[in-house]
This record gives structure tokens, sequence and C-alpha cells, in this order.
């Protein structure tokens, strides 16, 4: 069981290569989870990702999430795992693995993973922090590098 857990794990973080090199089946599936997923279902997955995130020991000190946290993120992904790749999406589950193997369901969950991603950046409080980031930057260095390489910066540099 552990074994299992591990490899969704992967599946769920690390995938985001795949979802470049999906075939029709992944593209297929992956539409299937993210018409299948609430927005309910995508804060859970985010909870998830978080929670197991916490655990590296360069972030630990920066979060507190208890182990009654861990297990009820994992309870909940688990139960939204099985629901999509059992249920509501299991014909494109079949024919994808079928068609395109394992691949298939990490390059969809990577496609998901990437939609919750989306609607977390896209809260207000979220973006005024990862915003903040511009306080530290040299424009100017960006600006160079942009005409280094012919870009829109480039003209306005000029």
């Amino acid at each position: 069981m552990r074994k299992i857990a591990a490899v969704l794990g992967l599946i769920l973080t690390f995938g985001l290569a795949e979802a470049a090199h999906a075939g029709i089946y992944t593209d297929d599936l992956s539409k299937c989870l993210v018409k299948s997923t609430s927005e309910a279902d995508r804060t859970d997955l985010i909870l998830w990702i978080y929670a197991a995130m916490s655990d590296h020991p360069a972030v630990r000190g920066l979060s507190n999430v208890s182990p009654a946290q861990h297990d009820a993120a994992n309870r909940k992904t688990g139960a939204l795992m099985e629901r999509l790749l059992l249920v509501d999406c299991r014909t494109q589950t079949v024919e994808a693995m079928r068609y395109e193997g394992s691949t298939a369901i990490q390059g969809s969950f990577s496609v998901l993973g990437q939609v919750a991603m989306v609607g977390l950046m896209q809260d207000k409080a979220v973006a005024g922090d990862v915003g903040g980031i511009t306080k530290f930057i040299d424009e100017s260095k960006f600006a160079a590098l942009a005409a280094d390489v012919g870009g829109p910066a480039a003209a306005v540099k000029k």
C-alpha cells in the first residue's frame, strides 16, 4: 500500500514534463479529470500537495501541518483519485493506460495539478505575495537580457 501511495505521490507532484508529450488518450483523460473536479476538489488537491511539501527539511520550519492534517489531506486526495480514475473517468483511464501506458495517469494528473495551481495563483493574496519579488529584481538587467535575445523589452529600452 505504501508503494502505491509513493507512486501516486510522484504522479501528482512530478508529472509536469509528461503533460507536454501527451497522446490523445492522455488528453482525453486530462479533460475528464478537470471536468470532473469541483473547485473544492482542486482545493483539496492543493492542500494535499502543500501538506506533502511541508515535510521537506528546507521548508519544514515555515509550516506547522499536524499529523492529523496530513492524514486528512491523504484521505481526501485518495478518495478523489479513486473517484476520478475508477468512477468518473474510468473509460478514459482504461483507454489511456491501454494505449499510452501508466505515464498517461502521470500526465493527466499533472494537468489537473496545473489547473488547481492556476486557481491558487489567481487568489489576490497569493498573487500579491508572489508579486512582491519584483521589489528585489533589477528590471534593467532583465531589459538587457531581452535586448540580447531581441525581445519586446529591447524596443522599450532603446
